[in-house]
C-alpha cells in the first residue's frame, strides 16, 4: 500500500473494501479493492489479468499482504477507476429526480454489455453475477463490467451446476437446480435492461420462496410504462425466455442494438485496436497462507503494457475506409463478425472499430 495514496473509500461489502487511490509513480487514479485471500478472489485476479476488452474493467496489479495483528492473508487488486460509479447509482439518481434514460442510451448499454458477455462466452467464461452494481460507468458514460469473482470457467460447452448469483437476477434453470449455460447471463441482462427502463427489478416477492415462484412462472409486470418503443420491451421479454435456447444470443443482441444506434460524426481520429487481446487464460492461482509465496503467484503488473498493437498497412487502409463510412453518420448494416483466433483479422478490426466509435461518440 506504500505505493498508493488513499483518496477515499468508494464502497464496502461482504466482498471487502474498495478505495479510490493515486499511484505515487505515475500520479494516476485507480480503484483498489482489498479482500480476504480466497479462491474466489484469486479467480477474479486470474480472469481480469487474462482479459482485455473495452467494456470489461482493466486489471493493473495485485499483491498480497497481512494486516497488523492479523494472520489472515489479504489481497489488493488495482483496477481501472470508473469515475461515474455504477448503474445502480445512476438508477437511484434518476428515480429520485423522476427522470428517464433515453432509449438510445439504453441500446448503447445493451450493446456494450452484450459485447463484453460475448467476449467472455467465447472464452468459456460465465459471468454469473450480472447486475446494475457490477456495471461500472466511466466519465464518458461507457460500461465497464466488473466483479468476476464468482465467474465460472467451463470446459467447452459443458454446463455449470452451482446455484450462485444475485437472487433477483437468477434464471429459472438455476432456481430449478438444473445445469445452465451462457444464456443465464442473457436472462440477467434482461433483468438489468428492465431495471434501466423502469427503475425496479422485474421479479419480486415478499419472501425468497415467492421470488423463486415468480421467476419460475415468469410472473412480472410487462411493459410498465410507455416511455420506450415496443421493440425494446419485446427484446426484454425474449431475454426472459423460459428455456435458455429461447433467449437471444449475444451476437443477435449486438446486431440489433447496433441497428438502433445512430453513430455521430467523428470530429477526430480515434485509436482503434486491431482486436480484443487474449493470449491465453492464466493458470489457476493456488491459495496458500504463506504470504511471500502468494505474492510471487500474482500475475505480472500491466501499467506499462501498450493497449494498442501496430497495424499492418492493409489493416490501416481498411480502418480508414471503415472510419470514413462512420463519418457519413450512420451504419447501414449491423452485421458483426464473430472474432476469431486471429487477432489481426479484418473481421476483428471491424468489430473493435464499431466498439470504439460507439464508446467514444455516444
Amino acid at each position: 500500500m506504500n505505493n498508493f495514496i488513499v483518496l477515499k473509500r468508494l464502497g464496502r461489502g461482504s466482498f471487502g473494501v474498495v478505495y479510490k487511490v493515486k499511484r505515487r509513480q505515475d500520479n494516476v487514479i485507480y480503484a483498489l479493492k482489498r479482500v480476504k485471500a480466497s479462491s474466489d478472489a484469486l479467480n477474479e485476479i486470474r480472469l481480469l489479468a487474462s482479459l482485455n476488452h473495452p467494456n470489461i474493467i482493466r486489471y493493473y496489479e495485485a499483491f498480497a499482504f497481512i494486516m497488523p495483528g492479523n494472520r489472515i492473508p489479504q489481497l489488493s487488486i488495482v483496477m481501472e477507476y470508473a469515475e461515474k460509479g455504477d448503474l445502480s447509482i445512476l438508477i437511484k439518481k434518476l428515480r429520485t429526480n423522476h427522470k428517464y434514460l433515453s432509449e438510445l442510451r439504453i441500446w448503447k448499454y445493451i450493446y456494450q454489455i452484450a459485447s463484453a458477455l460475448q467476449y467472455l462466452h467465447e472464452r468459456h467464461i460465465l459471468h454469473r453475477d450480472l447486475k446494475a452494481a457490477n456495471c461500472l460507468l466511466t466519465l464518458q458514460d461507457n460500461i465497464k463490467l466488473a466483479d468476476l469473482n464468482i465467474s465460472k470457467i467451463t470446459q467447452s460447452d459443458n454446463l455449470a451446476k452451482t446455484k450462485i448469483g444475485t437472487p433477483y437476477y437468477m434464471s429459472p434453470e438455476i432456481w430449478n437446480n438444473r445445469p445452465y449455460n451462457y444464456q443465464c447471463d442473457i436472462w440477467a441482462l434482461g433483468c438489468l435492461v428492465y431495471e434501466l427502463a423502469c427503475f425496479k427489478v422485474p421479479f419480486t416477492g415478499k419472501s425468497i420462496e415467492e421470488l423463486e415462484k415468480n421467476i419460475k412462472r415468469g410472473h412480472y409486470l410487462k411493459r410498465p410504462n410507455k416511455k420506450y418503443s415496443s421493440l425494446l420491451w419485446e427484446i426484454i421479454e425474449k431475454m426472459f425466455g423460459e428455456q435458455p435456447d429461447q433467449r437471444p444470443t449475444t451476437k443477435s443482441l449486438i446486431q440489433l442494438s447496433l441497428s438502433k444506434i445512430n453513430v455521430k460524426r467523428q470530429t477526430s481520429k480515434s485509436n482503434v485496436e486491431t482486436g480484443y487481446k487474449f493470449n491465453s487464460l492464466l493458470k489457476t492461482i493456488k491459495l496458500t497462507p504463506q504470504i511471500k509465496l502468494l505474492s510471487n503467484r500474482m500475475p505480472a503488473t500491466k501499467y506499462l503494457q501498450s493497449d494498442v498493437t501496430e497495424n499492418t498497412k492493409l489493416e490501416k487502409l481498411e480502418l480508414e475506409k471503415l472510419q470514413s463510412g462512420y463519418q457519413e453518420g450512420r451504419i447501414k448494416k449491423a452485421g458483426v463478425s464473430k472474432p476469431g483466433k486471429n487477432l489481426g483479422s479484418l473481421a476483428k478490426i471491424r468489430h473493435q472499430a464499431i466498439a470504439e466509435v460507439i464508446n467514444n461518440n455516444l
